[in-house]
């Protein structure tokens, strides 16, 4: 009883009824009525239950931390009957519940985009390295085709050399062959001419 307003605040946690007009806690009230906010703190084994009430039609913010356990408070303030429980229909904590929810979302989602896009660009990363992979040894096939190519190249230069060197060698053998054979053809008639000129002398000298 505080300026003649009745509070009765009766808390139902983890099934038993606790009222705090009983001797038996010790907790720490501190009210501050007509139109001011009330702030209410417990101890109940161990547990914190943070009370934050704004009074004669304030918002009322309510912060539970009970072992987990779903708690249904049951206040009667001003003779007005207010049932909270952790679902506010029209209150500003459900207001407050829903775009922290909405923010831890968006959070979910920006990390899940943030996932997806370190996977992809991991992907990419794998994928280029294959593509570098790929052209680093197709690029040391080209080396070694272009080395190959340049062997074949050296060595048709060289048989096309050798093959020039024996072609001037058989124009000279031929070159050659065509003296013998001109100058076998000449002594042949010197010889087909001398034995001619000598029958010719032998009858001559006869007769």
């Amino acid at each position: 009883m505080v300026n003649s307003h009745p509070i009765a605040p009766f808390l139902m946690v983890n099934s038993h009824p606790i009222s705090l007009s009983s001797g038996k806690l010790t907790p720490s009230l501190f009210l501050m009525v007509n139109s001011y906010p009330i702030a209410l703190s417990l101890m109940m084994k161990s547990q914190l239950i943070a009370l934050f009430l704004m009074v004669n039609s304030h918002p009322i913010a309510l912060f539970l931390i009970v072992n987990s356990y779903p708690l249904t408070l049951f206040l009667i303030v001003n003779s007005h009957p207010i049932a909270l429980s952790l679902i506010v229909n029209s209150h500003p904590i459900a207001s407050s519940y829903v775009a922290q929810a909405h923010r831890v979302a968006e959070l979910a989602f920006m990390g899940f985009l943030f996932f997806l896009h370190r996977n992809v660009m991991s992907v990419i990363s794998v994928a280029q390295a294959r593509r570098v992979t790929e052209l680093a040894f197709m690029g040391f096939l080209f080396f070694l085709l272009r080395n190959v190519m340049s062997a074949i190249s050296v060595a048709q230069a060289c048989r096309v050399a050798e093959l020039v060197f024996m072609g001037f060698l058989f124009f000279l053998l031929r070159n050659v062959m065509n003296a013998i054979s001109v100058a076998q053809a000449c002594r042949v008639a010197e010889l087909a001419f001398h034995d001619i000129f000598k029958e010719g002398d032998q009858s001559d000298s006869g007769s």
